[in-house]
């Protein structure tokens, strides 16, 4: 239910520190996100910064679409928009099972602080 709330995408250490108070460890939600991401509930990003972060799939399919990066304040969100292709050529004896696309940029709040 927590990621479904979330307008963005979270670390594993973003939902620990916002639901304190809540019996819950690092190691079981390490296992959650796991499950959650396996079964097509949710999908991890791997970020510029070297972080994961994590996001519910609302849709029935699974991820298949870019995101965006603040490179200001870090938030990442999904651009469901951006569909990502289908069939990239790999070299004869690979097997592609994923692909990322990241835009990395500004997000309209961090713009604003940098105008005059």
């Amino acid at each position: 239910m927590f990621l479904l709330e979330q307008d963005c995408a979270v670390t594993r250490m973003e939902i620990l520190n916002r639901m304190q108070g809540e019996p819950v460890g690092s190691a079981t939600l390490h296992r959650v996100l796991a499950w959650l991401t396996i079964n097509g509930l949710a999908h991890r990003i791997a970020c510029a910064d070297q972080s994961l972060r994590f996001s519910a799939n609302r849709q029935a399919r699974q991820h298949e679409h870019a995101h965006f990066q603040c490179m200001q304040c870090g938030s990442v969100i999904c651009l469901h928009e951006v569909a990502l292709p289908t069939n990239v050529p790999v070299p004869p004896g690979f097997k592609g099972h994923e692909i990322d696309f990241l835009v990395k940029g500004t997000c309209p709040h961090c713009g604003e602080r940098e105008q005059p």
